[in-house]
C-alpha cells in the first residue's frame, strides 16, 4: 500500500528546492520606492541550480528583478525566459508574474540530454498605476548549465528510522515524510472519507503499519465495563450514537480528542472540553475544558503578504458548524482568531466532509444548500489574507470577516423532494420538509463532489456530481439510476454505493457519472453493510454483518479478497460478529472493529479487532474487544473499547535489555552463565494496574504471543500457557579486540533468559552484549557487561623438600672419612698376610 519509490522520493527533493525559494531566496525590502512619476532602472538576474547537473535530474531555475516593486499589493509582470537546448533547439517559459512582495519567481526544470543548456531572461519593464512609477526593462546575464551522463549523489539524509523514535522529527531528515503524515479529520489526511458514528472509514497514505496488538498506552474515556451486583449489563460507552474519541486529531505526534462523547447533534451543541496527549506515551500535554474541535490544519505558511517568518502552522479549528469559527493553537490549545459571519447550515457535527486540505494545508469549505440551489467555495487562506489575520497578539481578535474567505459561490439546479426528515448528514428537516442535495464525500484526485437527495430512508431520489473548482453540476442520476444506500464512498475518481435490493456493490466514476462495475451479490446479513467504508488505492474495503470484511476493485468491481471473523456460536444472532467499526487504512493494513449499529447490553461478547493485509487479505493479528477505530499515524493506531470505555493505542515500542556475567574472575574452559532479561517498557507498563502486577517489569513476548498476552495483562483475559519469549543474541570483543558471535537464546515467559559460554584460552578482558533485535511489537534493545578470563593451570606431582647446603657437605665429609678407614684396614689386613709368608 505504502510504495516509497525513487521517484516520489525525487519529487520530494523538488518540493523541498521549492519550498526553499518561497522561503525566501531574496531579503524582503521592508521600505519600497515612493517615487511618483519617475522611471526606475532595474536589474535582472537569473540562477540555475545545482549546477552541473547529471541528465534527468531537476534543477530550480530562479529569477528576478531588483528593486522591488513600489507597493506591498503591485507584481511584476512579463517575466520570460528562454532555454537553448544543446542541439540549439529552443524552449520558451512564461510569461511569470513576481511573487507577492518578492519579485523572484522559480520553475524546476528537468534536462534530458547531456551537454549544455544555455537560459536567458528577460524583463520587459511595465508602468505601476499605484505610484505611476516607471519600471524600465532589464536583462539578465545567459546562465551556463552543464549536463552530464553521471548525477549527482543527493545531500546525504538520514536513514529510515530502525530504532524507536518520536516528535519532532529533524528537520533535515526530508526522507522521514513518507511515514509521518498527520491524521488531520474523522476520515484521514485529508478528510475525503465518510461515515456514520463509530462506524467510519478513513485512509492515512502516509504512516506505517501497528504490525501487531502490542498496546502503547491506555486511557479511560468514561464509566466502562460491567455495572455489577443485581445489573450484568454494561455502563454505556458511546456506540454507536455517543461516540467517543472524536474527533480524533494527530499532528506531529500529539492525539487531541473530546472529553465527551461527540453525539448525534450540530458542532455547537456538544459538550465542550478537549484534550492533548503524547500519540506515543498518552502523557497528557494539555486540557481545555471550554473548546470544541472538528478538525485539524497544518498549513505550510508560504504565499501571505506579511512574510512573518515562513514554514508550517498547526491549527485545530472548532465551532465550523456555527456561524462563530475558532482556531487554536495545536500545541497549546489556546484561541488564535476567529471568524464570525460565517454561513451555517445547521449540518451535523459527524459529517466534516464539505472540508478538505489542499496541497499546502489550506482548508477549502464546501457549502451546498440543495434547497434553495446554490453552492459555494470557502478558502482559509484567501480569508488569512484578505483580512489582514494577525496571529501573534495578546487579544486575539475573533471578529475576522469569514465571508472574505468565499472563492466562488454558484447557483446550481435544485432537485427536491418532500419527505420524511434527513436523519444522516444533511439539514435536520421537519417531517414532510423539501429536502434538497445534502453532500456525501468529495474526491480530491478528480475534484468532485458527490451529493444525494434522500429522505433518510433506504430511498435515494437523486445522485448529483458537481465540480469543486467551479461548483458546477456535472452530472444528475434520477431514482431509476441511483441504488438505495445512503451512504457512498468515494476515492481515486470513482465513487461506490450499496444496492439494498440486490445486496451488491456498484461503482461508478464520479467525474462523468457513468456507472462502471455491478459487483457480487451478497445473501442473509451481507445485505447490511456497515454505514463506513473507505476507497484508498484504487481499492473498495467494506465490512457488514455477515462477519466478512471485503476488498473490491474499484475500477471494476472484482472482488479482491475476502476476510471472515469467524463462527460466533452463540455470541450473535448474526451466526458471525459484524464487522462495524472503521475500515481504516494505513501503512499497508485494513484495520476494522467489531460491532452493530445498535448494540445490545450486555454487549456480545467475542467481538475483536482485526487487522488485515490490505493487498492479500490475510490476516495479520486480531485483539480482544469492541473496537471502533479512530485515527493512525506514525505507525500509532488509536482505538475506542466500548467493552472497558478506554482508549487504546496500538504499536511498536521500546524494550529494555539487560546482561550480567560473574562477578568474579573465571577460567578459560570454565563454563559460566550470562543472565539477563527483555522488558517492554511502553507508557502503559507504568500504570498502576501492570506495574503492581509486574514489578520486575513487563516481559516481551514472541509476536505470536502477542494479543493473547496483551488481553491477559490489560483486558483480565486468561494468561495463555504457551508463551513464547524473545530471541537475544551475545556476543564478546575479546582482549585482542576480536569479534565473536557466542550464540543465541530466547527469553522465557517472565521476560529473563540465561546463556552458558565456556570462556576460550585467551585471557584477559572480554567485552559482552546482549542484543535485542526487535520485532514487529518492540523496537531492539541492547545491554553490555564485562567479565574477566584467567589462563587454566595443570596440577603438578608433590616434590620433596631440597636439603641445605651444610648438610650436603656434611655428608660428603663423612663419606670420604668411611672410605678412607675402609683403605687404612684393607691395608693393614694385607700387610698381617705378608708377614706370615716369610720364612
Amino acid at each position: 500500500m505504502q510504495k516509497m519509490k525513487s521517484k516520489t522520493i525525487a519529487m520530494l527533493f523538488v518540493s523541498i528546492m521549492a519550498i526553499s525559494t518561497l522561503g525566501g531566496i531574496l531579503p524582503y525590502v521592508g521600505a519600497q520606492l515612493q517615487i511618483t512619476g519617475g522611471q526606475i532602472k532595474t536589474g535582472a538576474f537569473l540562477s540555475v541550480e545545482p549546477n552541473p547537473v547529471g541528465v534527468g535530474q531537476s534543477v530550480q531555475v530562479t529569477f528576478w528583478v531588483s528593486p522591488i516593486h513600489p507597493l506591498p499589493n503591485d507584481v511584476f509582470h512579463g517575466y520570460k525566459v528562454t532555454i537553448t537546448h544543446p542541439d540549439g533547439t529552443v524552449e520558451n517559459k512564461g510569461p511569470y508574474n513576481s511573487l507577492g512582495r518578492q519579485s523572484i519567481q522559480f520553475f524546476t526544470y528537468i534536462p534530458t540530454s547531456v551537454g549544455e543548456y544555455t537560459f536567458h531572461f528577460e524583463y520587459p519593464g511595465e508602468k505601476f498605476s499605484s505610484t505611476n512609477d516607471t519600471f524600465l526593462p532589464s536583462i539578465a546575464q545567459d546562465a551556463k548549465l552543464t549536463v552530464q551522463e553521471e548525477p549527482l549523489a543527493y545531500y546525504p539524509l538520514a536513514p529510515l528510522p530502525t530504532s524507536y523514535w518520536t516528535r519532532p522529527i529533524n528537520a533535515q531528515n526530508t526522507n522521514w515524510a513518507p511515514i509521518s503524515g498527520n491524521w488531520l479529520f474523522r476520515g484521514g489526511y485529508n478528510g475525503n472519507q465518510v461515515g456514520y458514528g463509530d462506524s467510519w472509514g478513513g485512509f492515512n497514505p502516509y504512516t506505517t503499519a501497528a504490525s501487531t496488538g502490542h498496546i502503547m498506552w491506555t486511557d479511560q474515556k468514561t464509566m466502562g465495563g460491567i455495572v455489577g451486583g443485581n445489573i450484568t449489563g454494561s455502563y454505556y460507552a458511546g456506540p454507536t450514537y455517543g461516540p467517543q474519541l472524536d474527533p480524533p486529531v494527530i499532528i506531529n505526534g500529539l492525539a487531541f480528542y473530546m472529553t465527551h462523547n461527540s453525539g448525534a447533534v450540530g458542532a455547537n451543541s456538544r459538550l465542550p472540553g478537549v484534550k492533548c496527549v503524547d500519540l506515543r506515551t498518552g502523557e497528557k500535554k494539555w486540557t481545555n475544558s471550554s473548546i470544541t474541535i472538528d478538525f485539524g490544519q497544518v498549513w505550510h505558511y508560504t504565499q501571505v503578504p506579511n512574510q512573518a517568518g515562513q514554514g508550517a502552522r498547526a491549527y485545530l479549528w472548532g465551532n465550523t458548524l456555527t456561524s462563530d469559527w475558532k482556531v487554536y493553537d495545536a500545541y497549546t490549545g489556546e484561541l488564535i482568531f476567529g471568524y464570525t459571519k460565517a454561513v451555517s447550515l445547521g449540518e451535523w457535527a459527524w459529517w466534516p466532509d464539505e472540508f478538505r486540505s489542499g496541497s499546502d494545508g489550506t482548508i477549502y469549505g464546501y457549502l451546498l444548500d440543495g434547497q434553495n440551489g446554490w453552492l459555494a467555495q470557502w478558502n482559509s487562506t484567501l480569508a488569512y489574507v484578505k483580512n489582514g489575520v494577525s496571529p501573534n497578539v495578546a487579544n486575539p481578535r475573533t471578529n475576522y470577516n469569514w465571508l472574505l474567505g468565499i472563492q466562488y459561490n454558484t447557483t446550481i439546479p435544485t432537485h427536491l423532494v418532500s419527505g420524511s426528515a434527513t436523519v444522516y448528514g444533511g439539514s435536520v428537516n421537519d417531517y414532510g420538509a423539501v429536502i434538497g442535495a445534502v453532500r456525501q464525500g468529495i474526491d480530491s484526485s478528480s475534484n468532485v463532489m458527490l451529493a444525494k437527495v434522500t429522505d433518510g430512508s433506504e430511498r435515494v431520489y437523486f445522485e448529483i456530481g458537481y465540480d469543486i473548482t467551479t461548483g458546477r453540476e456535472l452530472w444528475v442520476h434520477g431514482e431509476d439510476q441511483s441504488t438505495g444506500y445512503f451512504n457512498s464512498f468515494v476515492g481515486d475518481g470513482y465513487y461506490a454505493t450499496f444496492d439494498v435490493v440486490n445486496a451488491r456493490w456498484v461503482g461508478y466514476n464520479i467525474r462523468t457519472g457513468q456507472k462502471l462495475w455491478t459487483g457480487e451479490s451478497s445473501t442473509g446479513w451481507g445485505d447490511f453493510v456497515a454505514y463506513g467504508g473507505v476507497i484508498a488505492d484504487g481499492v473498495l474495503y467494506v465490512g457488514s454483518y455477515d462477519g466478512y470484511l471485503t476488498a473490491i476493485d474499484a475500477s471494476n468491481g472484482k472482488t479482491l479478497w475476502r476476510y471472515f471473523s469467524g463462527n460466533s456460536g452463540t455470541a450473535t444472532p448474526y451466526g458471525s460478529w459484524p464487522n462495524w467499526g472503521g475500515p481504516m487504512v494505513g501503512g499497508g493494513a485494513v484495520y476494522v472493529g467489531g460491532g452493530q449499529e445498535s448494540p445490545s447490553n450486555p454487549l456480545y461478547p467475542g467481538y475483536r479487532l482485526i487487522a488485515v493485509n490490505a493487498t492479500t487479505g490475510q490476516g495479520m493479528w486480531n485483539i480482544s474487544g469492541y473496537f471502533s477505530v479512530r485515527a493512525i499515524a506514525d505507525g500509532y493506531l488509536m482505538a475506542l473499547n466500548a467493552y472497558d470505555s478506554k482508549v487504546y493505542t496500538f504499536g511498536q515500542g521500546p524494550s529494555k535489555t539487560t546482561v550480567a556475567a560473574p562477578g568474579i574472575g573465571v577460567s578459560a574452559d570454565t563454563p559460566i552463565t550470562f543472565t539477563g532479561s527483555v522488558t517492554d517498557i511502553a507508557a502503559a507498563t507504568k500504570q498502576d494496574q501492570v506495574a503492581s502486577n509486574y514489578p520486575n517489569g513487563l516481559p516481551c513476548v514472541s509476536d505470536a504471543s502477542q494479543s493473547q498476552f496483551m488481553e491477559a495483562v490489560y483486558m483480565q483475559q486468561p494468561m495463555p500457557n504457551d508463551l513464547t519469549g524473545v530471541e537475544v543474541t551475545l556476543t564478546a570483543i575479546d582482549p585482542n579486540q576480536n569479534f565473536i558471535t557466542l550464540g543465541t537464546t530466547t527469553t522465557d515467559g517472565s521476560g529473563n533468559y540465561g546463556f552458558t559460554w565456556i570462556p576460550p584460552a585467551v585471557p584477559g578482558q572480554y567485552h559482552i552484549t546482549a542484543t535485542f533485535s526487535g520485532t514487529n511489537s518492540y523496537y531492539g534493545s541492547s545491554s553490555t557487561t564485562y567479565c574477566f578470563v584467567q589462563s587454566a593451570h595443570a596440577t603438578a606431582a608433590p616434590t620433596e623438600s631440597p636439603v641445605s647446603d651444610l648438610a650436603s657437605n656434611n655428608t660428603l665429609m663423612y663419606g670420604i672419612i668411611a672410605i678412607i678407614i675402609v683403605i687404612i684396614i684393607v691395608g693393614a689386613v694385607l700387610a698381617l698376610l705378608m708377614l706370615k709368608k716369610r720364612p
